[in-house]
């Protein structure tokens, strides 16, 4: 195939690629059979004929569906292609590429570029070559360049190229575009640049948007420069000549630089359906007739009437005619705009040249081919014969009339071979004779079903005297010894259903195969049997190996299987290394009672049972378990430890002569802050050479070597840390200071003051009185208290109830124990951040290395609040809430301010949270007392029970203060103001 035809073939696969043409070619397919099947397959006592109804005088002609509607289809979705091989007629011009590549004596490449003059340049054996390639083919540019280059060289060969001491190729690099404008009846159109090689009339169109639905398909002109024009025919480009004959026009696929392509508007159309291998809506141009569009529509299909082929044509004003042309006669008929035409096909035959022999009886039933003078021995014979069930005593015989009227009748032809009368019977076209077989007579085929452990288990047909063994025998016999080994024999069933019930008769299986007639019966419709196999009734009889083998699991139990069979299945001993680390003294066989599903050991010698000593080498039983055992199981393992500056810190096992250094390396090595120098290594008492107590050896790391000091069990070596080795210790300041932030401690005692100062001194609004301290490093309570004075274990947790008493009724709100577990993981994230230190820093800063000025640890906080200009009131007063705080007032003006105690109040247990945390009872100073700006006041209820909360704080103080709030919500009260009538109201907490 020539790049033209590759060309011209890539471009058809892309139009067949198309939704539109691949679906319109398999219409074609299956429109071009469809009509050849259905006489294959029509009844044939049809009594109508297939004629096509006429055209009414009435019908209107809408415009159908156009058939070569794929042509337009695929020009709006064809792909524009951006390169394809090149045109053997495609002309060379300016700004074209040529790549030459010369080989053989001469090995040199030269990628001239045409110039606008159309000359190329090369510079070949010292000599400069000009010629010009303008208007050449590219199929004939390879020839051009040979005979230019033969003027300068001998070694170039023109008449014998392939000889030739130069070889000379030839090809495009880079190609020019062109020019090309597209007018008419397109959806884009305009002036368009393309790559000369993809410059066909199909990828023009597509990059125009494609044709509009107006457009003709045969009335497409290019106009070229010089004035010449040409016209494109759409509509005779066929794909499927395409795909027969491989020809192409090049015009298609080759525009030159300037060509106008004009798209006309849609010429005058005709329709035709029916009998043709392609109906549809083509166009015509002036002088074509029926046979044209007979062409077009691919020629009529099979069976279409050509005698008689409808026109419907509309006139002058709008009437219909109805015309019936005589295509063999009148296939130059001329067509004009809007004819409708419809090809009808053959009437049907009525009556056929058959005769048909059928029924379950027959051997080979069929319809056959009538002869003349051919009788219904002639037919039987034809048939081959009848089944030995065939039921021949009534043999149904169906002769069809000339009126196709049908006589039925009965014929007996059990003494088909002696009744020459019947023999000679002569038969008629569409005789039909049906043979039933004696099952069909009895209720229609019967069948049997066998199941289970057979070759071939499913449903066979019934036949006749069928009995048990035959059914085994077609199903796949047990001749195979191995298969039969695998079967119950003692025993099978024959599932039978009689009077609407079904019954089981059991079978020997074994005396059947051997023949016994008594185990052999006879066989009825809806028979089933069912074979079983040993596993199926015994089970699957296994063994299991376990312990110190190389492949253990479970084993079928094999016949006369002992334990050296089934050592050897899980991977035997000949491993002398595997071997020397296997306890050979004893294993165990632990065997289960089949009755009572006790368990036993049967221990024997595993060395003697290797040598198959017949008294070890015990015979398996089903289920029994074979366990073997190492000599580790009867060893505790060694184990060393070590501690202190390494990385990984543990227990490790001690392997042959491992030495301190094998340790080291276990434990990943040392750390920075390791003291090489100070190793030590305590010694169990039974290991020491003197036999005295724990035996204490202070390794240096000189002398003795770590890889020289061999480690016994039990060992645990210590790693000390470097003298006056301080690890770095952190601490932050958050806050009203200058510079918040972590610092790390510069010494030991660095204190509060010293960590204010480093952070730039505290801003302007600070309270040091009311700064925290949380600290990391804070023992547990439970730590400090002995184990006698600790309290009980907390009991089961309960539901945490709140309850708010009206005057009637009783409201209880229940916190359940997943609600109090979120809560108390509130608490202990809080408790992360370190436990609550009191302290004075306001003191502290007024007097540097003070009692007050605390000595700060690794991971200390400290916290300093803006300073709070108010006083809180809470509890069991009247209205609680914020007070603006005045200096020098005491404890009861604040309470005042709150409109006093309730009646419920226990005045003597109130309480006074201090800025830093400080809780202290009233009774414990003078109502004279001045709170500090930002101090908490509770007034607790009478009766109430409270604990501390995870801050250290009094818990009622936020427990109480939502109370009081969800208090305020349920009973209408805004903005702390509570009125008089909610003095009978009190809330009391129930603690878990």
């Amino acid at each position: 195939m020539n790049r033209s035809m590759h060309y011209a073939a890539l471009c058809l696969c892309c139009l067949l690629s198309m939704p539109g043409i691949a679906q319109n070619a398999q219409e074609n397919i299956s429109k071009s059979s469809k009509f050849s099947t259905l006489q294959e397959t029509e009844s044939i006592d049809k009594r109508e004929l297939l004629t096509p109804p006429a055209f009414s005088a009435s019908e209107t002609i809408e415009k159908p569906y156009r058939r070569n509607q794929q042509i337009l289809s695929s020009l709006q979705e064809f792909s524009t292609i951006q390169s394809a091989p090149v045109n053997p007629y495609y002309i060379l011009g300016p700004r074209d590429e040529i790549v030459i590549n010369l080989w053989g004596k001469v090995v040199r490449s030269f990628t001239p570029t045409v110039d606008e003059d159309g000359f190329i340049r090369l510079d070949f054996d010292g000599s400069e070559l000009r010629f010009s390639v303008n208007g050449v083919f590219y199929k004939d540019l390879k020839q051009t360049i040979l005979r230019e280059l033969s003027k300068i060289s001998s070694d170039v060969d023109i008449d014998h190229p392939a000889t030739s001491p130069i070889k000379v190729d030839v090809s495009l690099g880079k190609i020019r575009g062109i020019n090309v404008t597209v007018l008419g009846e397109v959806k884009s159109p305009g002036q368009y640049t393309l790559d000369a090689t993809a410059g066909s009339i199909f990828n023009v169109i597509a990059t125009a948007g494609g044709l509009t639905n107006n457009a003709s398909l045969r009335q497409i002109i290019i106009r070229r420069a010089g004035g010449r024009s040409e016209s494109v025919d759409l509509q005779a480009f066929d794909l499927y000549h395409v795909l027969e004959s491989g020809a192409i026009n090049e015009t298609l696929f080759h525009l030159q630089e300037g060509d106008i392509l004009i798209v006309r508007p849609l010429g005058p159309a005709v329709t035709i359906e029916g009998a043709v291998k392609r109906p549809g809506f083509y166009e015509i141009i002036d002088g074509e007739t029926l046979k044209n569009v007979v062409e077009f529509a691919q020629d009529f299909e099979p069976g279409a009437n050509r005698q008689k082929v409808h026109v419907l044509r509309i006139n002058v004003g709008g009437q219909n005619q109805y015309l019936d042309v005589d295509y063999e006669a009148e296939a130059e008929f001329a067509l004009f705009d809007g004819d409708r035409i419809r090809v009808d096909r053959r009437p049907m035959t009525r009556r056929y040249n058959i005769v048909e022999l059928s029924g379950g009886g027959v051997r080979t039933p069929g319809i056959y081919q009538f002869k003349a003078g051919m009788t219904l021995k002639d037919l039987i014979q034809i048939g081959e014969g009848f089944h030995e069930d065939a039921y021949l005593e009534s043999v149904m015989f169906v002769r069809t009339n000339e009126d196709f009227t049908m006589d039925f009748s009965t014929i007996d032809l059990s003494q088909f071979d002696s009744n020459t009368e019947i023999q000679g019977t002569l038969l008629r076209p569409l005789d039909k004779i049906i043979v039933f077989s004696r099952f069909q007579k009895a209720g229609g085929e019967k069948y049997v079903t066998i199941s289970g452990h057979v070759k071939e288990p499913g449903q066979y047909e019934l036949s006749y005297k069928m009995t048990l063994y035959d059914l085994v025998f077609i199903a796949g016999g047990f001749t195979d010894p191995d298969y039969l080994e695998k079967t119950y024999l003692d025993r099978a069933l024959l599932t039978r259903e009689e009077a609407g019930q079904q019954m089981d008769i059991s079978f020997h299986l074994g005396r059947l195969l051997e023949g016994n007639a008594a185990e052999n019966h006879k066989l009825q419709s809806n028979d089933h049997v069912r074979i079983y196999s040993r596993a199926e009734i015994e089970g699957n009889k296994t063994v299991r190996l376990s312990g110190h083998v190389k492949k253990s699991g479970q084993y079928p139990l094999k016949k006369d299987m002992r334990v050296s069979d089934l050592l050897f299945l899980g991977g035997g001993f000949e491993d002398l290394e595997f071997r020397s680390q296997t306890y050979l003294k004893r294993a165990d066989i632990i065997r289960v009672d089949p009755e009572t599903q006790e368990k036993r050991r049967i221990p024997f010698n595993l060395e003697e049972a290797l040598k198959e000593n017949p008294a070890e080498n015990l015979l398996l039983e089903n289920q029994d378990q074979v366990a073997v055992y190492s000599f580790v199981q009867f060893q505790d393992k060694q184990r060393v430890s070590i501690e202190g500056e390494v990385r990984a810190p543990g227990e490790y096992e001690l392997t042959q002569d491992m030495t301190l250094q094998d340790l080291i390396a276990l434990a990943k090595g040392l750390t920075e802050n390791a003291d090489p120098q100070l190793i030590e290594v305590a010694r169990a008492a039974s290991h020491s050479d003197d036999g005295d107590s724990d035996q204490l050896a202070n390794i240096m790391m000189a002398d003795p070597s770590p890889e020289s000091f061999f480690l016994r069990n039990q060992d645990m070596v210590f790693v000390r840390r470097k003298k006056d080795r301080m690890d770095k210790r952190i601490v932050s300041i958050e806050g009203e200071v200058a510079y918040p932030g972590k610092y790390a401690l510069l010494t030991q005692t660095e204190r509060l003051s010293d960590l204010v100062r480093r952070a730039g001194g505290l801003r302007e609004g600070a309270a040091p009185e009311a700064a925290l301290l949380y600290r990391q490093q804070m023992p547990a309570v439970d730590e400090l208290i002995p184990a006698w004075k600790q309290p009980e274990p907390e009991p089961e947790r309960k539901p945490l109830e709140f309850e708010v008493e009206f005057s009637s009724p009783t409201l209880k709100v229940v916190i359940a124990p997943e609600e109090q577990e979120k809560i108390e993981q509130l608490e202990a994230e809080s408790q992360e951040s370190g436990q609550k230190v009191s302290i004075n820093l306001a003191q502290a800063l007024r007097d540097p290395q003070g009692r007050e000025d605390m000595i700060l640890l690794d991971g200390d906080r400290l916290v300093i609040p803006k300073q709070n200009w108010t006083v809180q009131v809470t509890g069991a007063v009247l209205l609680p809430g914020a007070m603006q705080h005045n200096p020098g007032k005491p404890l009861s003006h604040y309470i005042e301010l709150a409109g006093g105690y309730l009646p419920e109040a226990d005045e003597a247990r109130t309480v006074v949270i201090l800025p830093n945390g400080e809780a202290r009872r009233a009774k414990s100073f003078f109502r004279s007392f001045d709170p500090p700006a930002g101090s908490v006041i509770y007034a607790p209820f009478k009766n109430e029970v409270y604990r501390r909360s995870a801050d250290g704080t009094a818990a009622p103080l936020a427990q109480m203060n939502e109370a009081t709030k969800q208090q305020d919500s349920a009973s209408g009260v805004e903005n702390g103001n509570r009125p008089e009538a909610d003095n009978n109201m009190k809330m009391r907490t129930l603690a878990p």
